[in-house]
């Protein structure tokens, strides 16, 4: 089975030796997948798009620093490719920006969050079971970092799980398009990174709630194994 992961955005030199890039990321994130699973990478914010949509059996999309309506190449890209999935019926995964893609391609609505940064780790409940969660949770924890968020679902779509933070924490999209806001790929280190960088926009009250939370344990593995389930799915 092929995963095709569109990289949205690259780690910035100085943080790389923390965690690596984002391919690095995903490989320890899938490192206990079945030997029957291929990650293949595909340089979006390069450039680098598929040949076809139907290269892999499952289409992931990263997280990047742009917001989904940002007039840039990276977001115009990948809307484009988000809507070609769609309307060919493959199988979409959106983490953080492709998460929210999800909704600003399809007809939903995405916008910078009220309650203001969503840090550290977020706990979420599952709200809509969908057949691939297995194994089954009723909760999901997940480091989070982002300002967007999807406000208004699109047409066909239904949200799985939900936090205080953010309503809509994980929704599908007539079964083939599911997302996720938080990040199962991050690791603490890198998170803890992202925070100590951006504490002064994200407000020391907030900065100092988070930092507090990037050692609680996280349900990454779980996550994992739900988009692969997701992929196999009939």
């Amino acid at each position: 089975m092929n995963v095709g992961i569109l990289i949205c955005d690259h780690v910035s030199d100085r943080f790389r030796s923390i965690s690596g890039d984002f391919p690095d990321m995903f490989r320890s994130l899938f490192a206990r997948a079945a030997s029957d699973v291929r990650l293949r990478f595909y340089d979006l914010a390069g450039g680098e798009e598929p040949d076809s949509l139907n290269e892999c059996d499952v289409w992931l999309a990263t997280g990047a620093r742009a917001s989904v309506y940002d007039p840039l190449p990276i977001a115009t890209r990948l809307e484009r490719l988000v809507v070609g999935i769609y309307e060919g019926g493959h199988r979409y995964f959106g983490i953080c920006f492709g998460h929210q893609m999800i909704a600003q391609a399809l007809g939903g609505r995405v916008e910078r969050s009220t309650r203001g940064w969503g840090v550290g780790v977020h706990v979420a409940k599952v709200v809509d079971e969908a057949a691939w969660m297995r194994p089954p949770a009723r909760r999901l924890r997940l480091l989070m970092t982002h300002q967007d968020q999807i406000e208004k679902l699109p047409p066909g779509g239904r949200t799985l799980a939900s936090s205080e933070h953010c309503p809509i924490w994980m929704l599908s999209v007539d079964d083939h398009m599911v997302g996720v806001q938080g990040h199962p790929e991050f690791t603490p280190a890198f998170a803890g990174a992202l925070l100590t960088e951006r504490r002064d926009d994200i407000g020391t009250a907030v900065a100092d709630v988070a930092q507090a939370t990037l050692h609680d344990a996280t349900d990454e593995a779980l996550l994992a194994d739900w988009i692969i389930e997701f992929a196999r799915a009939e």
